[in-house]
């Protein structure tokens, strides 16, 4: 036999508590990964709506200025060459 092929007795088996402890540390990598997850997609989710939100209000915003803007159709002269001091309104 030549000393590459030898096996060390006691030092190549795994026991029961190695097998817990290194479950536990997969169960802890996997439960941190889903939580980064879930925190990166609610981050991603949270950017679109504030979006969509700033959109929206800057839409509003428009219309309403648009629709403030707007005059009145102009109304023929009742007297032509004076000045109207007063609307009537209907």
């Amino acid at each position: 036999m030549s000393a590459q092929t030898q096996i060390t007795p006691a030092e190549e088996r795994i026991t029961i508590d190695d097998v817990k402890q290194r479950a536990a540390a997969v169960r802890d990598l996997a439960v941190l990964e889903a939580k980064e997850t879930v925190r990166a997609a609610t981050h991603e989710q949270l950017t679109k709506t504030i979006i969509v939100g700033v959109v929206a209000v800057a839409a509003l915003a428009s219309f309403a200025y648009y629709l403030g803007s707007r005059r009145p159709p102009k109304q023929p002269e009742l007297f032509p060459g004076e000045e109207v001091w007063y609307v009537r309104r209907p």
